[in-house]
């Protein structure tokens, strides 16, 4: 009788172990650009994956700027600017015609997040873009 129960139990432990892993997995990067040119997002994606400390990134291209919010993995909190300036600097070599703006901030992430899922004009995108750009310069 014993045995039956701890076999029940432990088949449906089993069960509950392989239920929470087959959840979906959340996409890593996301790249936004308006015109399409997919050759931009994969060399951004690339280049965001070749960062090991980065847990997350949202790209947002418009004419000429591109906007990229990075959330850093815990641990890497520690050297968040050398990892900001040495995506700035990869960035820059890699679209040295665009004007490029890479931050760490988790608000400036979290609102290029919610740009992509937005249905707005390229007007629009622009004003947002500028005003993230804006709240990325200033120093708090």
């Amino acid at each position: 009788m014993k045995r039956n129960v701890l076999r029940f139990l432990l088949l449906i432990c089993c069960i509950q172990l392989m239920v929470a892993c087959s959840g979906e997995q959340k996409e890593k990067f996301a790249t936004y650009h308006a015109a399409g040119d997919n050759g931009s997002q994969s060399t951004i994606e690339k280049l965001l994956n070749d960062e090991k400390s980065i847990e997350k990134g949202t790209a947002v291209f418009v004419d000429d700027v591109i906007l990229v919010g990075v959330q850093i993995k815990p641990f890497s909190k520690l050297k968040r600017t050398k990892i900001e300036e040495g995506l700035q600097k990869k960035f820059e070599k890699e679209f040295p015609d665009k004007e490029v703006l890479v931050s760490t901030d988790f608000k400036i992430s979290w609102e290029t997040q919610k740009l992509m899922k937005k249905e707005l004009t390229e007007k629009e995108l622009k004003k947002k873009i500028k005003k993230l750009q804006d709240l990325a310069k200033e120093e708090t």
